[in-house]
This record gives structure tokens, C-alpha cells and sequence, in this order.
């Protein structure tokens, strides 16, 4: 290997270089890599546009569901007894994700369960499924009763049914969705150890009043999608500056005790914008964002069904089936589809099987002529045969294994019986007549003797 080093330097050289590339054809894709623990910051067109916008949501209703998802994080959080470190992890994996993702496509309660599940794994606090689903269940009871205004002080677990697999299993499929959608990129530089750093240099580390009230900030900002806009630096100078407004402390100003971090005046600022902004708005409620959000997304599935097959929802590569269905095949379709929209029919393949006489191949026929209808039916009826008792599935089987029986022993009758019959026919006869024969001999010669 040491002799070819050489060579592959220079091929390295070559392709990293344009000349080289079009040389060698090569496409020049990426000029570089470039690898970085740093939070991901998102470009202004895609912080403007995101894809709830896209898909018919407006933007306060948008930014009330993130609020809500991370309301819910944060809840659960708490409950699970994980520290505030996978608390914000899950929020910021929230609010990653529906910036690649719409809340009309994906639901944002799976998403929150998924989050908060997935951060509980990451920062090495790592709680069941189950748990987490427990919680969610427990939090859904409590806001049933707050609207109903009752009083109930015993909480029933989700009981382990076809609900619950079905929940467990959707857990699953949203946190690999986030996995995927994330690049599997889920590190996090959380800013609040970057308080007591920055209160330390400014000699006000000894004042817990301001501590919390800076800590408090930074967790109420994580339900806003400042994370994405800003570096954790800057945040942490923000809420630092907030909690020292709001406490009356004085900082020195002359000039900005942030720029001594690296953080930028107008970030600061946009930053104590936006946080006094979610709490002057209005309390988010859950039932009217619900039921905006799914009158939305059945809006959104019945103009997506209406257009071409290029325009269709977009569907998730793990949800994909890799097999063909069984409807589409016994109607004679691949399930694939051609250029125009249209299923494709199934290429059959010439079976020698079939080609021939043999009883053996006109018994497959009928059996697989006979048991392409029963298909049809049990797929029909959607699995409500399963309520017929045992005894009844034993006779049944035992008579259709009869009538298969009878049809073999019949085609085998039609094939070879008849001439076996006649053999033996012919066969009869010949002793018979010998017999006969040898009968007649014997009384002429007992007739002769007694003469």
C-alpha cells in the first residue's frame, strides 16, 4: 500500500481540483466538508417560509403549535423525573424538526412523544416507552377535566389493548422520522451552563435572584425558535440582559457588556423581542388549534388527491411496503404504476406446469381457480371470520381436503382407469373362456369313460 500512496494523493489532488474534475468527468458536488459541534443555524428563506406555511397554516397558528408541543415536552419532562438538559434537548428537536416537516403531514403530539423520548436516550437519562406514553395519557386526562371542570383524583393507566400497540408503534415511526429528518444530527450546545460563565465575569454570580431569573428566561425560550435563528452565545447574553432589566440590576453599558462575548447588538435585542412577544400573546387553546389543524390537513389531503401523481403527498421511505398487494395482483395489476398514472398489468411468465396434460397440472388448476375467490372474500370482510369457532374451521378443512381428494382420484380415473377396466375386462374374459373351455373338455372326457 505504501507504494501506491503516491497515486493516490495525486488522484485526490486531481479531483479535488476543477481542472482535474473535468478531466476525469467527475461532477464537483461539495468543495469541502465541513465538520462542527455548533448549533445548526437556518437561513433566513427557510426561517420565513416553513413548510406548515407552505401547506396552508398561517404563522400565529404555526407558532401556537410549537409553543404547545414544547408546553408538552416540558410537562412530560418534569413527570418522567429527566433532568432540564433532555427537556431542552427534546424541545430543540421539536423545533428542528417542523422546520423540514409540516404539522399538516405529521402529528405534533407523536412528534412531542418522540422527542422527549429521543432526549431522554441522548443525554443518557433513557426512560421505557411505555413511561412515556403513560405520561402523555395522564396529561390528556388532566386537560379532559380542566375543561369539564370536575373533580377526579384517581388516573387511570392506558390499558394495554390494540390502542396502545397502535400508539407505541407510532412513537416508533416518529422518532425515526426525526432521526432521519435531522440527518441523525442530534447534538445540542445547550447555553445555560453559559449563565454562570458570563455572570462570574461580570461579578454578579453571588446574586441567586438574577441567576434564576436568567435561567428562567432561557427555558421559556425554548419554546420559541430562537434556537434556530441564534448562536447559544447570544441567547445566553439575552436572557442575562432580560433578567437584570426585569430585577432592576445595573450592568455596564458604555459600551455593551455583550460585545465582550462576541454578540451582536441587534441579535440581542431580536432575541428580548421575541420573548416578551410569547408573553404578551394570547393562551394557546387545544381544542381550537386541533381542530384548525385537521380541517387543514383534510383540506390539504383532498387538493393533494386531486392533482398528478408528481404532485402527490409526500410519503415516508420506512412507511413504503416492499412487497406488492395482495388486491392489486388478484385483479391482475402489479401495483406498479406507468408513466400516465395507470397500474400496470402483471407480466406472466409461461409455466410449463401448466402447459402440459398431466393430471397433475389440471388439478392445479382447479385448486388455484377454486381458492382465488376465498381470497377475495377474506380480504374483504376485514379479517371478521376470525370470530367462527375451532370445530367449525377442523370440518371445514377436513371437507375441502375431501373434495380435493375426490377431484384427484377422479382425474386419475379419467386418465388411466379406463383403460386398466378394459385390461381387466379382457383379462376376465380370456380366463373365463379357458375355464369354460377346460370344463367342456373334462365332461367329454368323464362321458367317453363311462361309455
Amino acid at each position: 500500500m505504501r507504494e501506491y500512496a503516491w497515486l493516490c494523493e495525486l488522484c485526490v489532488k486531481m479531483t479535488e481540483s476543477e481542472e482535474g474534475a473535468s478531466k476525469f468527468n467527475l461532477p464537483q458536488l461539495y468543495r469541502r466538508i465541513e465538520l462542527s459541534l455548533e448549533n445548526a443555524i437556518l437561513p433566513l428563506e427557510r426561517l420565513s417560509r416553513p413548510p406548515s406555511v407552505e401547506d396552508g397554516l398561517d404563522l400565529e397558528t404555526e407558532r401556537n403549535l410549537r409553543f404547545l408541543g414544547c408546553q408538552l415536552i416540558q410537562t412530560a419532562a418534569i413527570l418522567l423525573r429527566v433532568p432540564q438538559v433532555a427537556a431542552a434537548a427534546g424541545q430543540v428537536l421539536y423545533q428542528r424538526f417542523y422546520y423540514s416537516k409540516s404539522f399538516v403531514r405529521c402529528n405534533f403530539e407523536h412528534t412531542a412523544m418522540a422527542c422527549i423520548y429521543l432526549a431522554s436516550k441522548i443525554e443518557e437519562t433513557p426512560r421505557r416507552i411505555r413511561d412515556v406514553v403513560n405520561v402523555f395519557h395522564h396529561m390528556k386526562q388532566l386537560h379532559r377535566v380542566d375543561q369539564s371542570h370536575k373533580d377526579h383524583k384517581r388516573f387511570s393507566p392506558m390499558p394495554l389493548d390494540h390502542r396502545y400497540v397502535t400508539l407505541k408503534n407510532e412513537v416508533i415511526k416518529a422518532e425515526r422520522r426525526v432521526l432521519k429528518e435531522l440527518g441523525f444530527c442530534v447534538h445540542i450546545k445547550h447555553p445555560h451552563k453559559l449563565i454562570y460563565v458570563y455572570l462570574k465575569a461580570l461579578d454578579a454570580l453571588e446574586n441567586t435572584a438574577l441567576l434564576q431569573k436568567a435561567w428562567n428566561y432561557m427555558n421559556d425560550s425554548l419554546r420559541t425558535d430562537v434556537f434556530m435563528r441564534y448562536s447559544p452565545e447570544t441567547i445566553a447574553c439575552a436572557c442575562v440582559f432580560l433578567g437584570a432589566r426585569s430585577l432592576k440590576i445595573g450592568l455596564p453599558m458604555k459600551p455593551p457588556w455583550w460585545q465582550l462575548f462576541d454578540a451582536n447588538d441587534d441579535n440581542v435585542l431580536a432575541i428580548c423581542d421575541i420573548l416578551l412577544g410569547m408573553y404578551s400573546s394570547k393562551p394557546v387553546s387545544t381544542i381550537a388549534i386541533s381542530s384548525r389543524l385537521k380541517a387543514r390537513s383534510v383540506h390539504c389531503f383532498a387538493v393533494t388527491a386531486q392533482n398528478t401523481p408528481d404532485d402527490q403527498i409526500e410519503v415516508e421511505e420506512e412507511d413504503k411496503d416492499d412487497y406488492l398487494d395482495e388486491d392489486k395482483l388478484a385483479n391482475g395489476h402489479s401495483g406498479k404504476r406507468t408513466s400516465g398514472g395507470e397500474l400496470s398489468p402483471v407480466q406472466t411468465r409461461p409455466n410449463k406446469l401448466h402447459e402440459s396434460n398431466s393430471p397433475v397440472s389440471e388439478f392445479h388448476e382447479k385448486q388455484t381457480s377454486s381458492e382465488k375467490p376465498k381470497h377475495k372474500r377474506h380480504r374483504r370482510s376485514g379479517g371478521r371470520s376470525h370470530g367462527r369457532s375451532y370445530k367449525h374451521s377442523n370440518r371445514d378443512e377436513q371437507s375441502n381436503r375431501h373434495k380435493r381428494e375426490e377431484e384427484v382420484r377422479n382425474i386419475l380415473e379419467d386418465k388411466y382407469g379406463r383403460h386398466q377396466k378394459s385390461r381387466q375386462k379382457i383379462f376376465h374374459s380370456d380366463i373365463n373362456h379357458r375355464s369354460s373351455q377346460a370344463h367342456m373338455g373334462s365332461m367329454s372326457r368323464s362321458s367317453d369313460a363311462h361309455r
